[in-house]
């Protein structure tokens, strides 16, 4: 049973993780845009995201210079190349949650059959036992009747 909470944990977690890489991607789009079209105006708005509230109007447009600044950080490309890394990560975590778990319910299910195979033999053993007695007291039977 915790195995499939920590099943599902992990998947929250790459779910989660996916957040960020989708928001720092259309980041990274809008500045490969904005260097590319010299006269488009692209804006980028935090309030869509769900980064800011929405009262609050911090749209960062490709004109300004913040913006630009933004765009050349190395911080950007880090943190989109680190968030990408975690989503890796937990994907591959929900790989092997999931390869773990189809190996456990194999191996229960081969405990199980080797456990219901026990039975079988356990009872074909004294059956054959039985008859074995049977057969041996026929035949002292069958010898003290000649005698």
């Amino acid at each position: 049973m915790l195995t499939y909470i920590f099943m599902l944990a992990w998947l929250g977690v790459t779910a989660f993780t996916s957040i960020p890489v989708f928001i720092y991607f259309n980041i990274w789009n809008i500045c490969q845009n904005a260097t590319g079209l010299e006269g488009a105006s692209l804006c980028l708005d935090p309030r869509q995201y769900g980064i800011v509230p929405l009262a609050e109007a911090k749209t960062v447009c490709a004109g300004s210079e913040k913006f630009y600044k933004m765009c050349e950080s190395t911080e950007l490309d880090m943190t989109f190349h680190l968030f990408i890394c975690a989503l890796a990560g937990a994907g591959a975590a929900v790989i092997a949650m999931i390869h773990y778990l189809m190996v456990l319910s194999a191996n229960w299910a081969y405990v199980k059959d080797a456990c219901r195979m026990q039975k079988y033999e356990d009872i074909k053993s004294k059956e054959e036992q039985e008859l074995h007695d049977i057969h041996s007291t026929r035949s002292k039977e069958r010898l003290n009747a000649y005698t």
